[in-house]
């Protein structure tokens, strides 16, 4: 059985949970899935990826022809919520430099959503899971391509791709593998 990256384990478990209707996890491995694509493309001296890397990722590769009406900002505070307290509370949030985001699933539509909260004049973003789901399997294209044509990111992508946690299946009598 061929070896598989904790990345592309990822993307299939973002798809697993999506399709059970398990938001909340959807969302936490989109999250997650979004701060490693910044993390390959981070400058040789930069080892942890922050808040700005997630937002200027998000910017370039996941938010553009995405439909998505919220900021990079807004999906940070969102995803800082998700992922410290599975809540829709965040710092940025409570201070008011972010909006928060409702996410519509299933037959519910972000748009109907985002009149209802209007009118009762509520400052959220209605988000449509699905087009999560959809913008980050376009953006993590639009990244490996953009990589292909850029030998810079594409060296500094290269040199991390090989630290990415491996899956090896250990086959009867072999030594399985250390990583």
């Amino acid at each position: 059985m061929p070896a598989i990256n904790a990345l592309q384990e990822l993307i299939i478990a973002i798809d697993l949970c999506f399709e059970k209707g398990l938001v909340a996890p959807t969302l936490a491995l989109l999250y997650s899935g979004i701060d490693a694509m910044a993390w390959l493309g981070l400058p040789d001296d930069q080892e942890d990826v922050t808040g700005d890397d997630f937002i200027r990722w998000t910017d370039r590769y996941l938010l553009p022809n995405s439909g998505i009406p919220c900021t990079a900002l807004d999906l940070y505070s969102s995803r800082c919520g998700i992922v410290h307290s599975m809540t829709a509370e965040s710092r940025a949030i409570r201070r008011g430099a972010a909006k928060r985001i409702f996410f519509a699933w299933g037959n519910q539509r972000a748009d109907d959503m985002q009149q209802i909260l209007d009118g009762i004049g509520q400052s959220v973003s209605a988000v449509q899971v699905d087009a999560m789901v959809k913008a980050f399997q376009i953006a993590v294209g639009r990244f490996v391509e953009a990589s292909e044509h850029d030998p810079e990111l594409n060296r500094r992508v290269e040199a991390r791709h090989d630290k990415i946690f491996t899956n090896v299946q250990a086959q009867a009598g072999a030594a399985p593998d250390s990583r």
